[in-house]
């Protein structure tokens, strides 16, 4: 793949958080943005007018204690949007008996745990990745007969149970509604398979898309690790 052009004036730019602006760790709750990131990221703001994102399957309570107020935050996979300068609100609950059905499914096995972020419920079991796929096939069947408006989604060891409208795709595809998106060419940048919808929908507004790491993906350039994205954000200035 070749390298990602540089950020203009003429586009809008969105970022995934956790293994994007920062390395994927252990505890996810130890998470920073890299150095050189938050120092570039004031600066590709005032490049864009503002036009300008951070958009994550964590809540936006969570990603706002990690990322500058200043700029929008998008949380739990787009059912969040929290705007420049504003406190984000108080988590909507999650279903009736959600959490309690992942409870049941994780068990079986020690090392896995449950994050609940209202609407959105995850597993995180990179402590036992040998249980991933049976959690896997589980967490599909338990959604389709107690939950059918959510449904699976699968990252970097973690499954989320997420409504079918969490959908990074369709949050960039409404921002980029207004202004000052509006008129844009979105540039997305993201390192795990929540993102691939959002690279599409990039892609079709006229814009870009950047994979983060190795793995298999529909976008046209590639960054080989969140050191690589701070490198790429400055050079953009």
């Amino acid at each position: 793949m070749q390298t990602p052009p540089l950020i203009t004036a003429q586009h809008a730019l969105f970022l995934d958080f956790d293994g994007t602006l920062t390395p994927l760790i252990d505890n996810p709750y130890h998470s920073e943005l890299l150095p050189e990131v938050a120092a570039a990221l004031p600066h590709i703001d005032n490049l864009l007018d503002g036009a300008l994102a951070i958009i994550s399957g964590r809540d936006v309570r969570n990603l706002s204690e990690r990322c500058p107020h200043s700029i929008m935050r998008i949380g739990n996979h787009g059912m969040e949007i929290c705007l420049p300068n504003t406190a984000p609100k108080l988590a909507e609950p999650g279903p009736e008996g959600l959490r309690t059905l992942l409870e049941g499914l994780i068990s079986p096995y020690t090392g896995a745990w449950i994050e609940d972020k209202g609407p959105v419920c995850g597993i995180h079991y990179r402590d036992i990745p040998s249980a991933g796929p049976d959690l896997e096939v589980a967490l599909i069947n338990a959604l389709a007969e107690h939950f059918p408006d959510y449904r699976a989604q699968h990252g970097k060891f973690i499954l989320e149970a997420k409504p079918l409208a969490a959908n990074k795709g369709y949050a960039l595809k409404h921002v980029m509604r207004d202004l000052p998106f509006e008129g844009r060419l979105p540039i997305m940048v993201g390192d795990d398979t929540t993102d691939e919808d959002a690279f599409l929908v990039a892609q079709a507004l006229g814009g870009f898309a950047i994979k983060v790491g190795e793995d298999e993906t529909r976008a046209q350039y590639r960054l080989q690790t969140p050191q690589d994205v701070a490198q790429w954000l400055n050079n953009c200035l």
